[in-house]
């Protein structure tokens, strides 16, 4: 989970745009979180936004559904402790919390990764071969790098009424590489797809 906030202002140079609308020009970001894990596979942000009411009726599309988020963080030039200079990039999908005075609307928007192809039928990806293998046809097909532990299992894997997504998930269930494996999926905010063997991590 990241977050960005007045707190960190001094280390961040960080921009959110919604739609075609730049929101760090004028507008009030309470909090930005990013929340990703192998607990829930995709990314998600959450952003809590306070907005003059003539902004919104001027660009009511910003607060559709699938607008575009994009959210850039960069270290400022004078911090050398570490440097980072990414772009995330999710859909709209939830406006909650909404508060409406005569001067402004708080509220909280939420995305999701912007990767739909995950969400498309997961029929075209059926194969006889290892579900690793088929994992990173999948990655590569939604512009995401593979990060894999080859697996040993190689056999006839058929989505049936599972998109992409879920038929990665399937796979993660029953894939296998050893007697001792146990496999984890998920994507992460920076586009990779992991495809690991979490006992890999717990072996000291």
């Amino acid at each position: 989970m990241g977050q960005y906030n007045g707190l960190s202002a001094d280390i961040y140079q960080a921009s959110l745009q919604i739609g075609n609308l730049d929101i760090t020009r004028g507008i009030r970001i309470k909090s930005c979180n990013i929340y990703e894990g192998i607990s829930q596979l995709i990314p998600t942000c959450e952003i809590e936004l306070v907005l003059p009411i003539e902004v919104v009726n001027n660009n009511s599309e910003i607060l559709t559904d699938g607008a575009k988020i994009i959210i850039q963080l960069k270290t400022r030039d004078d911090f050398t402790a570490f440097n980072i200079d990414e772009t995330y990039n999710f859909r709209l999908y939830e406006v909650s919390d909404i508060e409406v005075d005569s001067t402004f609307l708080h509220c909280t928007v939420y995305g999701v990764f912007d990767c739909y192809k995950l969400f498309e039928d997961g029929n075209q990806y059926n194969a006889n071969a290892n579900t690793s293998e088929i994992v990173c046809k999948i990655a590569g097909a939604c512009g995401l790098e593979c990060d894999k532990d080859g697996t040993s299992d190689k056999q006839l894997w058929i989505a049936g009424e599972k998109n992409a997504r879920d038929f990665i998930k399937y796979m993660a269930r029953y894939g296998y590489i050893d007697d001792t494996s146990g496999i984890f999926w998920c994507v992460t905010r920076n586009k990779k797809l992991l495809y690991k063997n979490i006992i890999r991590f717990l072996k000291i």
